[in-house]
């Protein structure tokens, strides 16, 4: 009798042990999702600042929309920290002179023609080429440009945003 209450006092205390360490691992797991979750929403409502104050842009007569694009990025080469990246593709009919002209006085706006349907390295990797925005209306003939903003992040840890990486 003492017997069969040992062990079962033992297989309690093993089920008991087998929950906890559920629970813990439980209790760790839902941490790393929580705090991946609350750092892509920190970058992304910081993405959406960013956009905010692009929209404020003011673009020359002789241009037109083309396509528009948001990301938040990693860094070219080794980093763990965010790009924010804002960007619009534009279709011109002056010259290029007088476009560089006219985000010459807007801070912080940065340019990029297309040459031969491609970007300059400046443009994050995905969007360097012409083929990769998602545009309707225009060709690799057209005078393209893109106009956009490319902010960094070096004070807040990209912790587990594996786009930051």
């Amino acid at each position: 009798m003492l017997y069969q209450r040992s062990i079962k006092a033992a297989r309690i205390l093993a089920l008991m042990f087998v929950a906890a360490v559920c629970m813990s691992l439980s209790g760790i797991m839902f941490l790393l999702v929580a705090n991946y979750m609350a750092k892509h929403i920190a970058h992304d409502r910081q993405l959406s600042e960013y956009k905010d104050e692009f929209q404020k842009l003011r673009h020359p007569p002789d241009t037109s929309s083309v396509a528009f694009e948001s990301r938040v990025e990693r860094p070219t080469g080794n980093g763990n920290n965010c790009f924010y990246f804002v960007g619009e593709l534009r279709r011109y009919w002056g010259t290029r002179s007088s476009i560089e002209a006219f985000y010459a006085v807007q801070e912080g706006v940065e340019l990029e023609f297309v040459e031969n349907g491609k970007l300059s390295e400046r443009v994050p990797y995905g969007l360097d080429s012409l083929s990769n925005w998602s545009r309707s209306s225009a060709n690799s003939n057209d005078n393209l440009y893109v106009v956009f903003t490319l902010n960094d992040d070096f004070h807040e840890f990209a912790s587990f945003d594996l786009r930051c990486h």
